[in-house]
């Protein structure tokens, strides 16, 4: 299967830390300093085409 990805200029391709690992990591094109016991939305530049029957799910932070 083919997953149709587009970047902003600057943005990064996401990329999996280790072959085994079911998701992909992100990360912004721009350094963010968020505050303690703050949350921010932040663009990634990352632009991804989900197949029909396919889910996509962000989430805060990985589990390390």
């Amino acid at each position: 299967m083919e997953i149709k990805v587009e970047l902003d200029s600057g943005a990064y391709m996401p990329e999996k830390a280790h072959a085994e690992d079911a998701g992909f990591d992100l990360r912004t094109p721009s350094a963010v300093v968020i505050p303690n016991r703050s949350s921010a939305t932040i663009d990634t530049g990352v632009h991804i085409e989900i197949p029909k029957g396919y889910a996509g799910f962000i989430f805060p932070r990985s589990s390390n």
